[in-house]
């Protein structure tokens, strides 16, 4: 049996490298279990399920917020065997095949809180791991902190960079993990190589509110400030050893922080880390002293992207009272929540149509449909575009009929300028 790790090779777009950063801690696991990375068999994410070479041992610390072609999560091929690190899920809903899975190679490594609830949730033996990225190596010396004066400000928002202090402003380099394809020339794991060497290398401190730029950095020994106006449920977990600020508390930040020490918690993650890689999961005791150390810090409520800013829009904008038809674009986790909350919530709504070009079966007990449908001059369904990948192609379609019953989920209320072009 050889070992393996996923490459995410066949992107939209649109990529954001944080994807590749958690590859890249597998890859950091490899070496401190001194296995040749030459030797590690590469595993594109979208053949999961037809994979047909050696058997191959696949540690996971990935989010898997898809569904496949049957409208399940997992459909790994049996050449596969998953060892689940740091799983991250948006679905609190899992099928029965997918509980089966789950339950065989358990116990599961849980990236946040929320998926640690789905499991325990299904009695899946599960723990808090938190993400992988995590156990990337101390680098930087604090001493060496002293000779540097450039500031990364990665992804934050408006709000927040209007009061980052002046006298961090002009030593700042604002800087984004999300690209365009066309815009790398290289692999993109590589790429994201390359972008947190040029932070571990140069950077004085870290202003961000990206998971992966604030945890890998924080590990490597840089002093982070993790800001983001709204508490992500990604962030449940994690955020017992890093700070992490919301809008309420920027007036409290501090500017200047010292790098953040969890050497010990991190030397305990990668021992399990290691444990579970050679021994499939045959001891407990680390885990579970993993698990208790991340999840004394609860949240009645987290943000989720793409599912509460929705649901905020529908609390908005539509009457309890009335009768709406909708249709959701895209057999996605996001679409299976949306619906769930209309079903639960405006109990005169009608679901017209399930919308997607690629996976053809039965969600929520509609049969899924062609986009093609839109352009019928009869179609008057308010349409929830519930996929990134189908923000080009739905705004050439409503733009193309002048339709402006729509809401594209996925941006999040941050629409990328390159977008413009499809309004």
């Amino acid at each position: 049996m050889k070992y393996g790790n996923i490459v995410y090779n066949k992107r939209n777009e649109r990529l954001t490298i944080g994807d590749d950063i958690q590859i890249l801690a597998i890859e950091n696991l490899y070496k401190m279990l001194d296995i040749p990375y030459d030797t590690v068999i590469r595993l594109p994410l979208n053949e999961l399920s037809t994979y047909n070479g050696d058997y191959v041992l696949l540690p996971i610390s990935f989010p898997f917020i898809s569904y496949n072609a049957t409208f399940e999560i997992f459909d790994f091929s049996p050449k596969i065997i998953p060892v689940f690190l740091g799983l991250c899920i948006i679905t609190s809903n899992l099928s029965p095949k997918d509980i089966d899975y789950l339950m065989r190679f358990s116990p599961i490594g849980c990236r946040d809180i929320h998926t640690l609830e789905t499991m325990r949730k299904y009695n899946i033996p599960s723990y808090l791991n938190t993400c992988m990225s995590l156990s990337f190596p101390k680098v930087v010396k604090k001493e060496e902190l002293k000779n540097r004066s450039k500031v990364y400000v990665i992804d934050c928002s408006d709000d927040l960079k209007k009061i980052i202090p002046l006298s961090i402003q002009e030593n700042c380099e604002y800087v984004s993990h999300t690209y365009y394809t066309k815009e790398i020339d290289t692999a993109y794991d590589e790429f994201a190589k390359e972008k947190y060497y040029d932070y571990i290398h140069n950077a004085r401190l870290i202003i961000t509110d990206r998971l992966h730029a604030a945890i890998p950095c924080s590990a490597a020994g840089l002093p982070v400030i993790f800001a983001k106006d709204e508490f992500s449920y990604r962030f449940a977990g994690i955020d017992n050893i890093l700070k992490v600020y919301t809008k309420e508390e920027y007036g409290v930040i501090d500017w200047n922080p010292e790098p953040y020490d969890f050497e010990d918690l991190k030397a305990l993650q990668v021992e399990n880390a290691k444990q579970r890689i050679n021994e499939a999961y045959n001891k407990y005791r680390n885990m579970c002293d993993l698990s208790s150390c991340f999840e004394k810090k609860q949240r009645e409520e987290w943000y989720m992207e793409f599912v509460t800013n929705t649901i905020r829009f529908i609390e908005s904008n539509w009457d309890h009272r009335k009768r709406i038809h909708y249709s959701v674009w895209g057999v996605t986790q996001v679409a299976d929540q949306i619906i769930g909350y209309i079903t639960e919530n405006y109990p005169y709504a009608v679901l017209d149509y399930v919308i997607d070009n690629y996976k053809k079966g039965v969600f929520w007990n509609k049969e899924s449909v062609p986009s093609e449908i839109i352009c019928n001059d009869g179609f008057q369904s308010f349409v929830f575009v519930s996929t990134a990948a189908a923000i080009p192609d739905s705004y050439s379609i409503f733009h193309k009929r002048n339709y402006t019953l729509f809401y594209q989920c996925c941006e999040d209320g941050n629409k990328h300028n390159l977008d413009k072009k499809y309004e």
